[in-house]
Formats: structure tokens, sequence, C-alpha cells
């Protein structure tokens, strides 16, 4: 899924090409564990879902130390943008919390099997 320039809060706009593809990396690592938990990974298919979601927690790192970064201007005070968001989501107020929440709300928890990523 691509998210285009009218679809997303302003504060993304500048970085759709980094968004999307971390994004896209997201879904793929939510699919396999729906698979997994379904039981429909065999040995060699878990193992590549594996080194797949860690690098996926890989480039999640990296996005929030850089493009996290620029989009929420502040420096990190987690490792992972979901932790940011999270912690953006407890303060209840401003710009950034408004974004944390559409960011979980539209985008990682409809992906997420149980719908609660953030």
């Amino acid at each position: 899924m691509t998210l285009k320039h009218d679809d997303v809060p302003e504060e993304m706009q500048p970085y759709l090409k980094e968004v999307n593809s971390l994004y896209d990396t997201f879904i793929q690592v939510m699919v396999y564990k729906e698979l997994d938990s379904i039981g429909e990974l065999d040995r060699v298919e878990r193992m590549k879902a594996y080194w797949f979601t860690f690098r996926g927690y890989l480039a999640d790192v990296w996005f929030n130390l850089t493009t996290g970064t620029k989009m929420f201007k502040e420096r990190p005070k987690e490792f992972t943008f979901t932790a940011r968001l999270i912690r953006h989501k407890k303060t209840g107020f401003g710009w950034q919390c408004e974004l944390a929440e559409w960011i979980c709300k539209e985008m990682l928890n409809p992906k997420t099997p149980g719908g609660d990523h953030c």
C-alpha cells in the first residue's frame, strides 16, 4: 500500500518515500506474524520471516533516528518509532500527539493482527 501526499498529515508529506518504505516493511512483518499465529509457516519460511522481521526492526530504529526526528522535530528518547508514537499519545496534547494518534489509528493498528499496535 502506497500512501499519497493528500492522504497523510502535513507533517508526513515531505517524508513519504521513507514512510512508505517502512510502512511496506511493517505490513509484511504483520503478514508474517498472522501466518505464524495460524501455523501457516513451515520451518524455512519461519526463519525467513524472523530474518525479515529483524531487518524491519533495524529499519524501524533507523527511521526513528532519522525521519522520525525530522517529522516530530525532536530527538528520540526511545529506539523504535512505535515507542515514540506511544510516548506522544500518552502526553495527550499538541500536534505531536495528534500526529502519533493518526499514524496509530489510520496506518498501524488496522494492519496489526488484533488491531492494537500502539
